[in-house]
Order: C-alpha cells, then structure tokens, then sequence
C-alpha cells in the first residue's frame, strides 16, 4: 500500500481582535486536522494562548522560528499528549496589544505579516497550502495597506 505524506499547511491567523484565534485553537484542540494535515499557524503565540484561555481549551502553545526547527521539535513530539499548536511568530510583538474586538491598525499589520509570511513560505514550496483566517478590511487600511482584502493581496 503507498502511503502518502499529509500536506504541510500554513494557517495565518487572521486578525487578532477577530475570532480568527478562537477559531485556530479550537480547530487545533479538536484534533480533526492532524488527521489530514500538517498545520503550522503563522501569527502571534502570545494571542493564540489568550484565546485558548477564553474558550477554556488545554492546548501546548510551541513557538517555532523556522519549518525546519518545526520538523524537528513535531517529530520528537509525544503523540497522544495534551493537543500541540505549532506556531511561527509573525508580526513584531506590538501585535500581542491589539486584542480588544475593536479596529486596530496593528491587528492589520499582523493580519498583512502573516499573510506575507504565508505566501513566501509557499512560493518556497515549505508549505503546501495556505488557510486564511479573517482580516479587517478597514484594520488592513490604517495600517498602510492599501489592499481590499487576501485575494487581492495574494
């Protein structure tokens, strides 16, 4: 039987202020995507861990700074330990501020780095695909990017 590697699949976090992170943690937590997929969020892990703590979700938060420092660390990884969201920081950490559901243009600076961070990762081919959490348009705007959205973006 041929078995065939699950996709490596970068996950930006969206805007923190939305309900991006909740989402990702949730998704992460349940255990659904390990069974089709690498997932690696690119965002801020100080934000994923408020929004684990807001939906009460036991979750290892592991900050990684490259794909390969993610191989390494995943493969030693226990499995059938507490659910591991593997996280490469993006953004600087003026972001971790930006967590009142209101709009902040450093929510949409850290929505633009991660997706920035996304697409150079795939056009690396480090990543097979890209999921978008959602962004503020008018977040994106005040902080200087003159882009409707990620499809234009892209």
């Amino acid at each position: 039987m041929c078995r065939i590697e699950k996709p490596t699949i970068a996950i930006t976090m969206g805007d923190p202020t939305g309900v991006g992170p909740e989402i990702i943690v949730k998704s992460i937590a349940s255990g659904l995507l390990d069974a089709h997929c690498k997932p690696l969020v690119l965002g801020r892990p100080a934000i994923l861990k408020l929004a684990a703590h807001a939906s009460a979700i036991s979750l290892d938060i592991i900050e990684v700074n490259s794909i390969d420092e993610w191989h390494n660390k995943s493969e030693r990884k226990n499995p059938g330990s507490t659910p591991t969201l593997w996280c490469m920081s993006a953004g600087n950490a003026d972001a971790d501020k930006a967590t009142e559901p209101i709009v902040d243009k450093r929510g949409g600076q850290l929505a633009f780095d991660c997706l920035v961070l996304a697409t150079k990762l795939a056009i690396q081919g480090q990543v097979d695909a890209i999921v978008t959490s959602p962004l503020h348009k008018v977040a994106l705007l005040e902080a200087g990017h003159d882009w409707p959205g990620h499809t234009e973006l892209l």
